[in-house]
């Protein structure tokens, strides 16, 4: 109101204008503000309702299937509220089949929708047949009005934290077949479906909104008052337009005060494009200190005609002046320094006396950061910092476009590529040395896959490479040689020289999926069946193999429940004298027998244990049971040796000690009753940390003997530095003895080796008389094989074995 004083007469009418002027703008601002809350509002509201929409086009899908059938799992039980005669099936596999019903599965999508996006969800009614689903009071109230006959029940909840819809739900012709005892028809409303969808982003999205009408309204206020005495002063006469002149100049002043103040740059520019009015921060952030007089475009953009005004480059001026309104646009300014910077400015309009467009005041703030940052975390989100590929989420979104596209038409091919034993790498020598190869990895495969087809990192030594374009098979296998030859090559890192293999699935569409899942799924199935070949390799997917790979997980899944539920039994081989054939030690063997697979060979479960590490604990079991049994033998007068298998991965672990230890002070047996079969390729994998373990178990009294010796790739130097009482020749050599030549020779030196170094020889495969001679008068201690026996039960051992004087003593 200053602004006016300084005229001198009558002013009240100016007061009362610029009183007016205030109020309306207060107004415009609370009519402004409510909008922007209800827009809000609407928003939740279009959110909440399609959420709704998706949710019972879901469930009426399931309701007329008549449910899903799922494996019985964690997190697939039985449903007790759900009473239909073919709730739970049976295949011919024997595989346990449970009937999820709409409501169950509803309500698992609900809890995966609020872990992930934060929407909440729930299905209800007044006579629910799982309590879960009761409503809560809110809940209660729609229902009853649902009943009343409204169709929608809406309101914000907890203090307008969430807005809530619910729907009701209608009684289908499908629903009668778990609820018609209930007493429902068809057309009534059973229950509802509602929804709380979080205001806090759509809040947040108004409050930005709502700053932007405030900083609009408070410029515009601020022309108001100056329109208002601009306009007064034209009503004066000659002394009074000398005043007003004086206000307007301090008026002026005044404003360039306010906007001297302000720390965003503050430009005035008419409506010809010349800058006006600017304060210190647009001086400094344009580095020119005389900016008035100056057209923004040469300022700006260095342009000496106005800039073109695109959809992409729109003018602020211009598109202020077109749209009446406040515009907020974001350009790149290039400083006078040269630098380019980016700038989000408000241009508000200007306006005469006469509704005439005047020029625009623009505010810029410098985004530059902010704009960078965003992008970074855009790359980011679509990319693998470590290696610069697309990753994952990429990569799906690139393969659904194509999938799109091809719809059923083919020229698509995943490429499935894991590096083997990878993380050897990263176990010996750091991550930091594994990053590095990753790196080297993906240029080489940057440089084999080329710029026509698309390559990305998947996740850890993982990648995938999309072949795009209508291939042949010998194309795709000349693309997938190049890959594996290409990462065969040496690479060093800080002075370590690699040599790294890979395994290849390959999966093509749509012959072997036409969803990204079934595809990847396709071609990682493939990749297992690489790594199974011998890794190092490529395999296309091959619906024979997938059914292999699956009867393999099933496999897993039903051992590690006999390994929890202690299922696998222990049965021994006896290991008798090669000079008189008494009974020295037995060999404790793992035997299953599953109730419906019937008698699973070792050779399967074996190495699926090794894989999954089940291996460790179904280790401690047989060198448990073996004790046991062990110490009731000694009980009744015969000190047998019990000789039990370590794994690799049980014999490398650091409580090895411990845990054989502990199995023999709870048993109560004699350390020296005890033998340790390791095999030679265990032992090699880290030389130190073997000898160490067992130096440890030599100091704790326990033999040792080195499994499946000759066939291990190792130098026999290693067998002066260990403590080892014992090498087992392996069967392979003992079979074709005597008749063949090499095998003789492997066994003679084997014994000749293991006599100049003290220790014990034990040949196992021993089937026939003639190789029993042949290793007695060679000098072979131990025989084990089925000439004597084969792996029998405890009770055997003692009906066949120990009922007559022909044990001895180790």
């Amino acid at each position: 109101m200053s602004l006016l004083g300084s005229v001198k007469g009558d002013s009240k009418s100016a007061i009362w204008l610029a009183v007016g002027w205030t109020l309306l703008l207060a107004v415009s601002l609370l009519i402004n503000l409510h909008s922007t809350r209800q827009s809000a509002l609407q928003a939740a509201q279009v959110t909440a309702r399609a959420s709704i929409e998706k949710d019972i086009i879901y469930r009426l899908w399931n309701a007329r299937h008549g449910g899903v059938y799922v494996p019985v799992s964690e997190i697939g039980q039985p449903n007790p509220y759900l009473e239909v005669h073919d709730r739970d099936l049976t295949t011919d596999r024997g595989m346990q089949l449970t009937m999820l019903n709409p409501a169950y599965m509803t309500r698992q999508v609900f809890e995966l929708a609020e872990d992930r996006i934060g929407l909440q969800s729930h299905i209800t009614s007044l006579d629910p047949l799982n309590p879960i689903n009761a409503p809560d009071a809110w809940e209660k109230n729609a229902l009853s009005r649902f009943d009343a006959g409204e169709k929608e029940v809406a309101s914000l909840y907890q203090d307008g934290r969430y807005y809530r819809l619910m729907q009701p739900l209608m009684v289908e012709q499908a629903c009668m077949k778990c609820h018609a005892e209930q007493g429902y028809q068809v057309g009534e409303v059973r229950g509802g479906i509602s929804v709380k969808v979080p205001m806090s982003a759509y809040d947040q999205a108004a409050l930005r909104q709502m700053s932007n009408n405030l900083i609009g309204h408070g410029v515009i206020w601020l022309l108001g008052l100056i329109g208002i005495r601009t306009g007064t002063r034209h009503a004066k006469n000659r002394q009074e337009a000398l005043v007003a002149a004086e206000a307007s100049r301090r008026e002026k002043a005044a404003l360039q005060l306010v906007m001297d103040g302000v720390a965003e740059s503050i430009l005035l520019i008419d409506e010809n494009f010349r800058i006006r009015m600017a304060n210190p921060a647009a001086r400094e952030f344009h580095q020119k200190p005389d900016l008035e007089d100056c057209c923004c475009h040469q300022i700006i953009h260095h342009n000496p005609e106005p800039c073109p005004h695109t959809p992409l480059e729109p003018c602020p001026l211009i598109q202020a002046r077109d749209e009446g309104k406040p515009v907020v646009v974001t350009h790149e300014h290039t400083r006078g320094d040269g630098v380019t910077r980016i700038v989000e400015l408000l241009a508000t309009p200007l306006w005469g006396d006469k509704g005439e467009f005047k020029g625009v005041i623009k505010v810029s703030r410098d985004v530059t950061q902010r704009v960078h940052a965003e992008r970074n975390l855009r790359h980011l989100a679509h990319h693998d910092p470590l290696t610069q590929l697309p990753n994952r989420l990429r990569f799906e979104d690139s393969l659904q476009n194509l999938l799109d596209e091809k719809d059923g038409v083919g020229g698509l091919t995943v490429l499935f590529i894991d590096l083997d034993r990878f993380k050897n790498i990263n176990d010996t020598l750091g991550h930091h040395i594994g990053d590095e190869v990753l790196r080297i990895v993906a240029k080489r495969l940057r440089q084999a896959v080329g710029d026509e087809h698309y390559l990305a990192r998947f996740g850890g030594d993982e990648f995938t490479v999309l072949l795009i374009g209508a291939l042949t098979r010998s194309e795709i296998i000349t693309i997938a040689h190049r890959i594996l030859d290409t990462l065969e090559h040496t690479m060093e890192v800080e002075g370590y020289e690699f040599f790294i293999n890979a395994s290849i699935g390959i999966a093509a569409y749509p012959h072997d999926g036409r969803t990204i899942t079934h595809l990847m799924k396709s071609a990682d199935s493939a990749l297992y069946r690489a790594k199974s070949m011998g890794r190092g390799t490529y395999r296309f997917y091959d619906r024979e193999g997938d059914g292999q790979a699956l009867q393999r997980l099933q496999l897993e899944s039903v051992l590690r429940t006999a390994v929890r539920e202690e299922a696998l039994r222990v049965v021994y081989q006896p290991q008798v004298s090669a000079g008189d054939g008494r009974l020295i030690a037995v060999e404790a063997l793992c035997r299953w027998r599953h109730p419906e697979l019937g008698e699973i060979s070792p050779a399967q479960f074996i190495p699926i244990a090794e894989e999954t590490g089940l291996i460790v604990e179904l280790g401690r079991l047989v060198m448990d049971s073996a004790c046991r049994q062990a110490k009731r033998w000694q009980r009744q007068g015969h000190a047998i040796r019990v000789a039990v298998n370590v794994s690799a991965r049980q014999f490398l672990r650091i409580d090895l000690r411990h845990e054989v230890e502990q199995i023999l002070t709870a048993n109560g047996l004699p350390p020296r009753l005890l033998e340790l079969e390791i095999t030679e390729s265990a032992i090699m994998q880290d030389m130190q940390a073997a000898a160490k373990v067992l130096a440890e178990l030599r100091e704790l009294g326990v033999s040792v003997s080195i499994d499946d010796f000759g066939t291990g790739h190792s130098s026999l130097a290693y067998l002066k530095h260990l403590p080892i009482d014992a090498l087992k020749i392996d069967r392979s050599f003992v079979r074709e003895i005597p008749d063949h030549r090499a095998d003789k020779a492997v066994v003679k030196t084997i014994i000749s080796l293991a006599r100049n170094l003290g220790m014990a020889v034990i040949a196992e495969g021993v089937e026939t008389e003639e190789q029993k001679r042949y290793l007695a008068d060679h000098g072979c201690n131990l025989l084990q094989g089925y000439l004597f026996d084969r792996p029998i039960s405890a009770e055997e051992i003692e009906k066949r074995w120990l009922t007559e004087p022909r044990s001895a003593s180790p």
